[in-house]
């Protein structure tokens, strides 16, 4: 049930506009928790979200497996592995978490209310977010307003934003962060 310390620092990364995500050793894993509440199972570098009647349906629809704390017994536990594309986007993987999908962190305040919390930093305020590039996590830090810009184009063209910064990634000759910057004002911050 081990967790390698790249994975756990990428998940915590991910989960950080949710407030103070905290992992604490257990049997070898980990279990996350957001403030006080106990929400994910981290073991063998996969993420377990709670689930509960509200949001099972969903991780079900999308293939997630519940976690089976011993392989050679049938008994399973309330937590689901977070969907694979989930997890190579924050925002995604913290609606998840916070809203649909993690019944233990949902429980509290209102999903808008979580939202709004997350993201209520201002325009030019640095946030640093994990990607995933070629098989490995990366840090990227930008300003809010090019967070907010680069998602507006990745919808735009269908991709998700770790797709898109993967794309930037691949045609660059700056460091990643400026490349991203450049990127965004060549597409007019994804207006059009």
């Amino acid at each position: 049930m081990a967790v390698s310390p790249d994975f756990r620092d990428y998940v915590l990364d991910l989960l950080e506009p949710l407030g103070r995500v905290r992992a604490r050793a257990m049997f070898g894993g980990a279990g996350l928790y957001l403030d006080d509440t106990f929400f994910a199972i981290l073991a063998n570098d996969v993420l377990y979200l709670k689930v509960d009647d509200a949001n099972r349906g969903a991780f079900e629809a999308a293939g997630a497996a519940p976690f089976k704390p011993f392989a050679d017994k049938p008994h399973t536990m309330s937590y689901y592995e977070a969907p694979a594309d989930v997890m190579e986007e924050s925002d995604e993987l913290c609606a998840w978490a916070a809203g649909m999908g993690g019944g233990a962190a949902r429980r509290g305040k209102g999903q808008d209310q979580e939202k709004k919390d997350a993201m209520s930093s201002t325009a030019g305020q640095v946030r640093k977010r994990s990607v995933l590039i070629a098989g490995h996590h990366t840090s990227v830090s930008l300003e809010n307003a090019f967070w907010a810009a680069l998602k507006r184009i990745a919808d735009g063209r269908g991709v998700s934003v770790n797709g898109l910064i993967t794309e930037i990634d691949r045609g660059r000759s700056a460091n990643l962060s400026s490349a991203i910057r450049v990127f965004v004002l060549e597409n007019r911050g994804g207006r059009d």
